[in-house]
């Protein structure tokens, strides 16, 4: 009898563990439907959105006055430094593909970049990525092939932009209010990633769970190392260049809201322009790092300016990369009816490979 009565515990252990399984799959489950993830990112953006809207509402008067005040050139040099930042986008691509199983130029990495941007504001955050992989197929681009490529410039964006916002934040006086910090956590964090993937990429295709990412860094670990090393630092070099014209195109809008701002605020601006959209980039629930990155404007500038003028170029800056990103994206869209449009009445072109749309009828 004492034999039998042992187990009793055990078994009651092994039926609580069981119903705890089941709640928690149906909760998973729950959390996987869509529309409860939709309700819970727009809550969590609205929680990101609190600190700004509340700034807003308490000196809407003053908001209002710069707005009225606004300089109509520095904001035009805001948006011209934007235009030009946006150039340097696709390079990554471009840069791994130098030396994959399939090249993808520039022009297709541009076409594929800028025409699926606004999908980044969609509920989930990454419907970019299959978006762009979507479009460089019907281009005729190996889907493997691109997603390395994507890989590779999510990596090298991460760790090019955490550099930029190490070396700017400790010279521009953040030190004593710990951004420096964060921004030197997130470097070590981007370079053991960074790391990972260029010198064993191969060991990290084990982590990988789903398989297409397996293919991707298959794709990638077939590229030699020193040829990975030398695209790398190409797309880093390019990517800097990319977050200096992007906090020249912030300082332009400080500047649009008081002209009188010195010079030497220019490295903060631009360590504030890269550490913000890292801090919206590193934010899966945010579309677009929409909420996350005006709170972080918002929290960064505070020490070098007035609230309401930190909520102003806050705002400003979600308002110009929206209309650059949506100006882009019609563009290309443009382009690429324009040239489906002269693949249909020329038959005989379909299949020639310059043709930029060769196969997107396909995957429309």
């Amino acid at each position: 009898m004492q034999a039998s009565a042992r187990p009793q515990p055990v078994g009651r252990w092994v039926g609580w563990r069981q119903r705890g399984q089941q709640v928690l799959r149906a909760v998973g489950d729950r959390a996987r439907m869509p529309g409860v993830r939709l309700a819970v990112q727009v809550l969590m953006v609205a929680l990101c959105l609190v600190p700004i809207g509340r700034q807003a509402a308490q000196d809407w008067g003053a908001v209002g006055a710069l707005v009225s005040q606004l300089r109509l050139p520095a904001v035009l040099a805001a948006v011209l430094a934007l235009i030009l930042s946006a150039f340097f986008l696709p390079t990554a691509i471009t840069a791994f593909t130098r030396h994959a199983a399939s090249r993808i130029g520039y022009r297709h990495s541009a076409y594929a970049y800028f025409a699926s941007q606004p999908m980044k504001y969609l509920p989930g955050s990454f419907w970019i990525l299959p978006g762009r992989v979507i479009l460089l197929r019907g281009m005729g681009h190996d889907p493997s092939v691109s997603s390395a490529a994507l890989i590779f410039e999510m990596t090298a964006q991460a760790l090019s932009c955490s550099l930029v916002s190490v070396a700017l934040l400790g010279a521009g006086g953040f030190t004593a209010i710990g951004y420096q910090q964060a921004a030197w956590l997130i470097l070590a964090g981007t370079l053991v990633v960074s790391a990972l993937l260029l010198l064993s990429p191969a060991w990290a295709q084990r982590l990988a769970l789903p398989a297409a990412t397996r293919q991707a860094l298959a794709q990638l670990a077939a590229v030699p190392l020193l040829a990975r090393l030398r695209n790398f630092g190409l797309a880093i070099l390019s990517y800097t260049i990319m977050w200096g014209l992007m906090g020249i195109s912030f300082y332009a809008l400080v500047v649009a809201t008081d002209p009188h701002m010195d010079l030497a605020l220019l490295k903060v601006a631009i360590g504030v322009s890269s550490l913000s959209w890292l801090a919206g980039f590193l934010t899966p629930f945010s579309p677009g790092g929409v909420g996350v990155r005006e709170a972080a404007i918002l929290l960064l500038l505070s020490p070098f300016m007035a609230e309401p003028q930190a909520v102003m170029v806050a705002l400003l800056s979600r308002v110009l990369a929206l209309a650059v990103e949506l100006a882009f994206a019609a563009g290309v869209w443009l382009l690429l009816r324009s040239a489906q449009r002269k693949t249909q009445d020329s038959p005989n072109e379909a299949s020639h490979p310059a043709n930029p749309v060769s196969g997107f009828r396909q995957v429309r």
